[in-house]
């Protein structure tokens, strides 16, 4: 019985180290993508306000 309970904690040890790295990636992957899609917005907002400036 007692081997029975440890396999089992083991078993959700493991499972939950899966969860968090999975978690883990796709937090990290968002923000990837969240810095890269405000750099990019960043970019476009500076080429925009420089031409606004060269125009005038």
């Amino acid at each position: 019985m007692v081997k029975c309970s440890h396999t089992i904690d083991f078993f959700f040890l493991r499972l939950l180290g899966r969860v968090s790295g999975v978690l883990n990636a796709l937090f990290s992957s968002c923000i990837v993508t969240a810095s890269a899609l405000f750099c990019s917005w960043f970019a476009i907002t500076i080429a925009l306000s420089s031409s606004r400036v060269a125009s005038a």
